[in-house]
């Protein structure tokens, strides 16, 4: 038995390694549509690069769905598999052929399979990786998107690094064909310490929502709280506290929130893009993709200790006067370079404490997927939020003006912050979890197997 268990952690790392490797080239499969289309053919008022965002964007809303569908009905082998050959085969056709037309279609292809931080690979890696490690290897997993993101906006999608990229993704799926996910399976089948760890805090945060409740009196919100959650499996992640008893998030509060996380990337990067395609300088395209990846480990750093309300408002503020800023400023000068960074520093940091914050206010049971369907519904929103906001930005005058689109939606952001309804203060990545034996657990999982 303990000769097994260095073979299985080899294999666990090997899956995780292959799990980060797919987020990187879906970072890439997810803007680079939009970053080909930059400077190509306008068609009116919009632009090629505003509809290819609302392209992948539609196509990231409907893999969201048949993500969970296909999680149930097949195993995770079946589905790591059906993402790396269409990764693959979008990525080499856009290789091939670069009209605006074409990479638009192919961009909502690849965003079918762009994922997101609560798909079936992103379980994997989770599943992957023990108790005493999955903070520090979830939070590497999430920057790789951010970095592939990264990698399309410093080399501006030429053909070779396309092809490489797609090389890469026919290399994922011959590993993916030939490793064995036979023990994926079973942990996700079976009642592993995983699965009985997520009960126990869905269990015990209703509980607690139900003696809040009784505290102040609400007996017939505290009889619904008990009803919640208690006796079904739900992928919950125990987050919230504060001095005030902790309340749900309403839907459409978490649909706004997560919509301006998403048009901050679409948006907002894009339009950085433009600006460094403009004067055609590679130093603006490393400080943009740099930027993007240094916000998201900044927001990883600060949220499990500040709470995510209090770690985001100051990267909004700074994306207000900086998005001010950057359409008064020279564009040759340094500060509009300066601008430039700290600006794309916010978004990364915005784009990715949203992503964080939807994970932590809601939950996916078997009988109410909330998360899905709040993440799903603002990726829809997005898609017309994304043009929307960057055609305004073409008919608006030179200056200030141009920044008021991206402006209501920061707006909107802080004002969503600030009306939640309970503090957000995250239990991850703590030394030690409000979660009894952790590592004994896991060493007790591997001895069943």
């Amino acid at each position: 038995m303990t000769s097994d268990q260095p073979s299985k952690g080899s294999s666990a790392f090997g899956m995780f390694v292959l799990c980060v490797a797919i987020r990187v080239i879906q970072g890439i499969a997810a803007f680079l549509p939009v970053s080909m289309c930059v400077g190509r053919v306008n068609w009116g008022a919009l632009s090629a690069p505003a509809v290819a965002a609302g392209a992948v964007s539609s196509g990231m809303a409907i893999g969201v769905f048949a993500d969970r569908r296909l999680r149930s009905a097949f195993g995770p082998k079946v589905i790591v598999c059906l993402v790396l050959l269409v990764l693959t085969a979008g990525l080499a056709a856009l290789g091939l052929r670069s009209d605006p037309e074409f990479v638009i279609t192919i961009g909502f292809v690849l965003g079918l399979v762009v994922g997101t931080d609560w798909s079936a690979i992103s379980e994997l890696a989770r599943r992957s990786l023990s108790t005493s490690t999955r903070w520090k290897g979830i939070r590497i997993w999430t920057i790789a998107f951010f970095a592939g993101i990264a990698l399309t906006i410093v080399f501006q999608g030429p053909p070779a690094i396309i092809f490489t990229a797609a090389a890469a993704s026919a290399m994922c799926l011959i590993v993916a064909i030939a490793k064995d996910f036979g023990e994926m399976e079973a942990r996700a089948e079976g009642p592993t310490a995983d699965t009985m760890m997520a009960e126990l805090a869905a269990t015990e945060h209703a509980a607690r929502e139900l003696e809040a409740a009784t505290v102040a009196g609400a007996s017939k919100e505290a009889g619904e709280s008990e009803g919640d959650g208690t006796g079904e499996e739900c992928d919950a992640t125990e987050c919230c506290g504060g001095s005030k008893p902790w309340q749900q998030t309403s839907f459409g509060h978490g649909v706004l929130l997560s919509t301006v996380g998403w048009t901050v990337m679409f948006a907002g990067l894009q339009m950085l893009v433009h600006s460094a395609a403009t004067q055609e300088s590679p130093l603006l395209f490393a400080l943009i993709g740099g930027g993007f990846i240094l916000g998201a480990a900044l927001i990883f750093s600060a949220a499990p200790a500040t709470g995510y309300a209090v770690a985001l408002l100051p990267f909004l503020i700074v994306a207000i006067g900086g998005s001010l800023v950057s359409c008064t400023a020279t564009p040759e000068g340094w500060l509009s370079k300066a601008c430039l960074f700290f600006l794309t520093l916010s978004f990364g940091a915005i784009h990715c404490g949203v992503k964080l914050m939807t994970g932590e206010l809601f939950s996916d049971c078997s009988s109410d997927p909330l998360r899905t369907r709040v993440i799903a519904s603002s990726l829809f929103a997005a898609s017309i939020t994304v043009p929307t906001v960057l055609t305004l930005q073409s008919l608006l005058p030179v200056g200030p003006w141009k920044a008021i689109p991206i402006l209501l939606v920061l707006i909107s952001g802080i004002a969503g912050l600030r009306s939640l309804p309970s503090p957000v203060v995250s239990s991850m990545g703590e030394e030690d979890p409000d979660v009894p034996e952790d590592e004994l657990q896991d060493v007790m999982a591997t001895i069943a197997e």
